[in-house]
């Protein structure tokens, strides 16, 4: 156990995050002036930051420096159906699945169980901004060279929540 008495320093040679990115679509005309969009994506997210290298100075002092050590990945789809200006309007509306899954979702949250005396995690779960369902839709209407309306808007899922105790430790019933 460390204690809560670990300071934290930053690091001049850590490395730039790396993002690898595959996405496959199908564009498909389904009746005049509607199109269906299909896009299947997946990322590789590697070289995030975490604090969790512990350094012991020669004075005994303990410090904790950033490292990249922390992976995420994201993988989903998102089906969209659009139609094209005629008539004096035109709209757009997209759903997106997505799972978003990681080691962390704060640099800092090492930090935090080097503090407690907790081990940093090390499996998979899901990050904070992971939300699994997403609608999008636009409409708009009106004569585009001389006027026109807009109407914008979004619905999605709940973003990931985990249950702590008063000590901050994962997975136990809090109390009512």
């Amino acid at each position: 156990r460390l204690g809560s008495d670990i300071s934290l320093f930053g690091n001049p040679d850590l490395k730039p995050m790396h993002t690898v990115s595959y996405e496959i679509g199908l564009q498909q005309e389904i009746a005049d002036g509607f199109g269906l969009n299909v896009d299947f994506y997946y990322r590789d997210i590697r070289n995030l930051v975490s604090a969790d290298k512990v350094v012991r100075a020669a004075d005994q002092r303990v410090y904790v420096q950033y490292v990249n050590r922390d992976y995420a990945n994201t993988r989903g789809v998102v089906l969209s159906l659009e139609k094209q200006y005629s008539r004096l309007w035109m709209a757009n509306v997209a759903y997106t699945f997505q799972i978003a899954e990681g080691n962390a979702s704060d640099p800092n949250a090492a930090y935090s169980a080097h503090q407690s005396g907790a081990e940093p995690e090390v499996r998979l779960l899901r990050l904070d901004w992971d939300q699994r369902h997403s609608v999008n839709a636009n409409i708009t209407i009106g004569d585009l060279a001389k006027w026109g309306v807009s109407v914008s808007g979004s619905f999605g899922s709940g973003l990931p929540y985990t249950q702590t105790d008063a000590q901050g430790d994962i997975g136990t019933s809090l109390p009512n």
